[in-house]
């Protein structure tokens, strides 16, 4: 009876842990999948229309800034629960180092600038983007908060270069101009924006704020510069020296993911079945050593990115950036070759270089490197990446694990007592992959059993261990299935409402299956919705152009009167 009420209670304690860890684990990266739920939806949308390749990059690169920027979390979603005087205190300190140094807001008093930090919201855009084009209606007024913005002429000319504080946008007192200019980001850029009705009506008691946007207006200048809005010229260095890599070669760096998956496997193989040396494996290390030694080279003379979209060529800050980086100590350390110090011994040499060269497994964090951030990529294959990570992550945890599982049983040699020898097994590794997965899956011990101390200490620790690994690869799978199953779910939800409000309005039959067919119609084609909601969140700019290629060609075949306009 206690045996069984304890194999009872394991069962409710292993469920309990599964679940708790399962749900949580898919529950951790809910913003990110909402997020790429609306950003699949947007990809749809554009490929259903045929929006050029070029916009749809342009808008995916938008998206995949902003995402790394706010995580999908803006700032007064964050905020707007607070009461007035708090939320005022918090969007000042937030905002208030670009707004200090906006010259119309200079001497104004602190209580204009808590009123306006309130009002702002934030708009992203990287670096080649235009923030306002030419004639455009433009009903809101921008301030830099980060980066620089170039002001381009009706002629194709640049006027000058904003710099954070400066002010651009309909500056006049009016709901909307039409704006003679084109804004584009010169690096990427962060502006506050606030609508100019709501600016003006803040604005109403400071005529100093009043008087400094005037003098602009009658300038015809549509922007308010910063005071020391000069062109900022880098000068090189005395010594400067160019990367000897342009930054499209960093492509070449995903070669380091395959080769730590490689080495593991090879590494620990060789640390545990192997005795004596073996040719192919000696030469296969040798060949992932030189490769991860070439990439290595490669990225500590390679161009990148900085922060504000511009590319970084100088070595000297290049390599200064990778020294910053515990993986580049990591990958240092996995290419030294500190097995040659096993020459020095006069016993188990081939043991001893075997156990030096584990080094070679500090490669294995760029597996955990790479899919962290290819989880973060918006529009990416979830259920592709997903499968593979748990593909390499399972395989690799398996064959690490039989390893050990062999290496307990025989270190050096096998012992008459391990399981090695009482389940006469003839082929090594296979008998250990079996015996892992056994235990892994719970099915209980066979034909391979441990018969050792040591071994029972191993298959006990193992066991703990792999409920919460288990739990953590279900949570993996539940969080793809809702990744994919989400929106469909809220909008099977939504049919289920819509047809119970009809039917509680005694609306005829014919027309309710009118009304849920149209409605079934619309989800087959656009999933839900006619536009993407992410479409309203994009800049103005790029939600123009996507509208444009994909509805302008309707206005083309309408007439004359729009080709002409549009023209």
């Amino acid at each position: 009876m206690y045996t069984v009420m304890v194999i009872i209670l394991g069962y409710l304690m292993f469920t309990y842990i599964i679940v708790v860890i399962s749900s949580g684990k898919a529950n951790v990266n809910r913003n990110l999948m909402l997020y790429q739920e609306r950003m699949r939806h947007l990809v749809a949308f554009m490929k259903l229309e045929r929006i050029p390749g070029v916009t749809q990059d342009k808008a995916i690169k938008h998206f995949e800034h902003m995402w790394l920027k706010t995580h999908g979390i803006e700032a007064h979603d964050i905020f707007h629960k607070f009461h007035h005087a708090l939320r005022q205190d918090v969007m000042l300190q937030l905002y208030e180092n670009t707004l200090s140094v906006v010259p119309a807001f200079s001497g104004v008093e602190k209580g204009f600038t808590r009123q306006l930090a309130t009002n702002l919201q934030i708009l992203y855009f990287l670096k080649g983007n235009k923030i306002v084009k030419k004639n455009n209606i433009v009903s809101h007024i921008y301030i830099v908060h980060r980066g620089v913005v170039d002001v381009i002429g009706p002629d194709g000319t640049r006027f000058c270069k904003l710099q954070k504080g400066s002010m651009f946008g309909n500056i006049d007192n009016s709901p909307a101009n039409r704006y003679m200019m084109t804004i584009v980001a010169a690096k990427h850029v962060d502006t506050l924006v606030i609508p100019t009705t709501t600016f003006y009506e803040l604005a109403r008691g400071y005529p100093s704020v009043r008087k400094e946007l005037k003098t602009c207006v009658l300038r015809n200048v549509g922007y308010v510069p910063r005071f020391a809005d000069e062109e900022v010229r880098t000068t090189r260095k005395k010594f400067y020296k160019r990367a000897l890599f342009p930054v499209n070669y960093q492509k070449i760096s995903v070669l380091k993911v395959p080769i730590a998956y490689l080495t593991s496997l090879l590494t620990c193989y060789q640390f545990s079945f192997t005795s004596e040396f073996i040719p192919w494996i000696f030469f296969a290390g040798l060949a992932l050593d030189g490769v991860i030694f070439g990439v290595l080279f490669m990225s500590y003379n390679m161009e990148y990115y900085d922060d504000s979209g511009d590319i970084v060529d100088d070595i000297t800050l290049i390599r200064s950036r990778e020294l910053q980086e515990l993986q580049f100590y990591l990958d240092a350390l996995s290419i030294l070759p500190i097995e040659l110090f096993c020459l020095f011994t006069t016993n188990n040499r081939m043991f001893w270089h075997n156990l030096l060269h584990l080094n070679r497994l500090l490669r294995a964090r760029h597996l955990y490197l790479f899919f962290t951030k290819k989880y973060e990529k918006l529009n990416v294959n979830m259920l592709a990446t997903k499968l593979t990570s748990m593909i390499s992550s399972f395989t690799l945890l398996l064959h690490v694990l039989a390893c050990s599982w062999y290496l307990i049983g025989c270190h050096m040699e096998c012992s008459p007592e391990s399981w090695m020898i009482k389940a006469n097994c003839q082929h090594s590794y296979i008998c250990s992959i079996y015996f892992i997965v056994s235990l892994i899956t719970t099915t209980g011990f066979g034909d391979i059993r441990p018969a050792t101390i040591n071994e029972i200490i191993f298959c006990s620790i193992t066991s703990v261990a792999m409920v919460a690994i288990v739990a953590m690869f279900m949570g993996d799978v539940s969080n793809v299935v809702q990744n994919y199953s989400y929106t469909l779910s809220k909008y099977d939800t939504a049919m289920s409402i819509m047809r119970d409000y009809l039917k509680d309005g005694q609306i005829s039959y014919p027309l309710i299956e009118k009304a849920l067919g149209y409605a079934k119609n619309l989800w087959l084609r656009e999933r839900g919705s006619s536009q993407p909601a992410l479409l309203a969140e994009a800049p103005t700019s790029i939600n123009e152009e996507i509208m444009v290629a994909a509805y302008g060609r309707h206005l083309f075949e309408a007439g004359p009167f729009f080709e002409q306009k549009f023209n």
